[in-house]
């Protein structure tokens, strides 16, 4: 919808009566499912486990008729990614309607989709990355936001959700995008739920494939230890884990970017320089960050 569109529909609202608002929503409703979804969602009572019901049906449909012998092509591949990114919409407004534990199932369905395809499916086209970037940009926004607002005994009820999606055989192979679930739901972690996050962790390190996967899963697991230590406020123990692991670049980059957060720029400038002259692989990364804290300190 462009500005004039925008502008005509706030005009013939305003211009509205109650009534005849009233009567255009229930006619609506009644012949166009979504509209009534989210009106109910909006100002009634939406059926949660009914949509996501509806949403998986959609999803797989979708999958279906985009496989052949097994896997989905590059067309395919570019229809689903713009199914699921319509789905990642819709259940963003259900967060902003304040279904908050039903928002993130829907984008955890999104997130068990795509790591399917990881391995499944012609993903040159870059559209599976999209989504991959949109969704866990997405857990990561509901997740801060919802942080204050709801109680330590409802985020531990998301985190396990989240927790079992990380735990899946989806993942087998892909060790940065199950972490990811993980480090985009840290605004939702509590003492106890960090726990049974760490015991998942551990439990995914012992099932991988000996080489690449295990080896990846070792570093990601160090990377959550220190950013669930950060997200508790153990600084001090989070500083000297991160200090004891700091010649693997993942974490010299959790703490550069803790420094950064703390405005203690002159420890991430060192941190910057020391592994710049150090690990010319990461160089334009570290460089990166050294723009921002010159940017951040003029």
């Amino acid at each position: 919808m462009n500005s004039g569109e925008k502008q005509s529909l706030i005009k013939a609202v305003n211009e509205a009566s109650p009534e005849g608002l009233r009567q255009f929503i229930i006619n609506q409703a009644q012949f166009d499912p979504t509209f009534f979804r989210d009106v109910t969602a909006q100002f009634g009572d939406l059926d949660t486990d009914a949509e996501l019901v509806q949403t998986k049906k959609l999803i797989q449909s979708t999958v279906r008729k985009n496989k052949s012998y097994g896997f989905i092509d590059y067309q395919g591949c570019i229809v689903v990614c713009n199914v699921l990114d319509d789905v990642i919409n819709k259940y963003m407004l259900r967060f902003r309607q304040g279904h908050y534990h039903h928002a993130m199932n829907g984008l955890l369905l999104v997130v068990e989709t795509a790591a399917k395809m990881l391995s499944d499916a012609d993903s040159s086209s870059g559209a599976l990355t999209d989504t991959f970037d949109r969704v866990f940009g997405s857990m990561k926004n509901l997740s801060t936001n919802i942080a204050p607002e709801i109680l330590e005994s409802q985020k531990e009820i998301v985190i396990k959700d989240v927790v079992r999606v990380f735990k899946r055989k989806i993942f087998a192979g892909w060790p940065e995008q199950r972490y990811q679930v993980l480090y985009n739901a840290l605004p939702l972690i509590t003492p106890k739920s960090a726990k049974l996050a760490q015991s998942a962790s551990r439990a995914v390190i012992k099932a991988a494939d000996e080489g690449f996967e295990t080896t990846q899963s070792e570093i990601y697991d160090k990377v959550l230890h220190a950013r669930i230590l950060i997200q508790l406020g153990e600084q001090s123990d989070a500083e000297k884990f991160m200090d004891e692991h700091k010649t693997i670049p993942q974490i010299r980059e959790v703490e550069i970017q803790n420094a950064i957060q703390n405005k203690n720029y002159v420890r991430a400038e060192e941190l910057c320089l020391e592994a710049s002259k150090q690990d010319q692989g990461w160089r334009r990364i570290w460089e990166r960050y050294l723009i921002k804290i010159y940017d951040a300190t003029d």
